[in-house]
Order: structure tokens, then sequence, then C-alpha cells
């Protein structure tokens, strides 16, 4: 399902983007089936674990931005390297959002996240 978000970001600005949303209830994601080239993936996580093992692995270069239950930034990491060999994070972030790099904002800029 598509969705419209915004970015608040330093200082006083909005970025708007259509995301694609997904509602995880398993402890692991694959997200390269999910993602299939979209520019944005919004994850929203209902399973009962404390962490959520993301698997990257073919995924770049995207930014992987982690947000708190009050949709707050709470920090970011980067796969900008298309690389065979396995790549997975594990998080305990239940808000997460895949963007394609490059971005068209500084993450030392975001503030959090707005869903509509």
């Amino acid at each position: 399902m598509e969705t419209e978000i915004s970015l608040s970001l330093k200082p006083f600005r909005i970025h708007n983007l259509e995301a694609r949303l997904h509602q995880l209830t398993d402890y692991t994601f694959d997200a390269r089936p999910v993602l299939c080239g979209k520019d944005a993936l919004l994850l929203d996580v209902y399973h009962p674990q404390t962490n959520t093992r993301l698997e990257l692995t073919g995924v770049a270069p995207y930014a992987v931005l982690f947000f708190n239950n009050d949709f707050k930034y709470a920090g970011a990491t980067l796969n900008l390297k298309y690389h065979n060999s396995p790549f997975s994070i594990l998080t305990p972030y239940k808000k997460i959002l895949l963007l394609k790099w490059p971005l068209e904002f500084e993450l030392k800029n975001v503030l959090g996240v707005n869903v509509r």
C-alpha cells in the first residue's frame, strides 16, 4: 500500500514523499522482494520480539532511518554498495524507513516522520 509521508527537517522544513507501507509481523524481514526498486519503504513493526532482523543483502544504495514509537528520529545506517555477501541489521526500533540513496536532504537534519 502506498502512503504519503512527511519528514520533519531542521530548520523548519518538510520533505514530502510517497512510500510503500509494510506492516511487519515477523521477526525477520527480507527487504529485497518488497522494495522492488521503490524509492521509499516504511516498515511498521508489530511482532512482540525485542529486535527485528532486516535482511539487506543485495539492497543498495539505501539509507535506513530508525524512529521511536512517537516517530521521532533515532538514527540511521547506510547500505551504499551492492554486495553478494550476506548483510543484515538487528534493530529494536518499530518504525523503519528505507530511502533510496542519494537523499535530497542531510540525515543530520531529520527530526521525525509523519504518516498521513
